[in-house]
C-alpha cells in the first residue's frame, strides 16, 4: 500500500530530515565526542533533536529553494 499523492511533501520532509539528521549529527558527534566517549548515545540524542527541527526547516525552506532554483536553472525542453 502506498501513501497518497497529497502528503508527498510531508513524506519528502520526513526522508530527507531523517536522512540529512542521521549524516549530519553522525559526523558532528563523531568529531565533537572526547576520545573513549559512548558514540551511539550521543549520536541518538543529537538525531532526536535534530529530526524535528530539519523535518520543519525543509517544510518551510523547500517551497523557496524549488523557487531559486527554477530561477537559476534552465527548464528542460520537451522532446521532439
Amino acid at each position: 500500500m502506498r501513501i497518497p499523492a497529497r502528503f508527498r511533501r510531508l513524506v519528502y520532509a520526513a526522508v530527507m530530515s531523517v536522512s540529512m539528521s542521521l549524516i549530519v549529527s553522525a559526523v558532528l558527534t563523531w568529531l565533537h565526542l572526547p576520545t573513549g566517549a559512548a558514540f551511539v548515545p550521543q549520536w541518538l540524542a543529537a538525531l532526536l533533536t535534530a529530526c524535528p527541527v530539519v523535518f520543519v526547516s525543509i517544510l518551510v525552506v523547500s517551497p523557496w529553494v524549488e523557487r531559486v532554483v527554477a530561477l537559476l536553472v534552465q527548464p528542460v525542453s520537451p522532446p521532439r
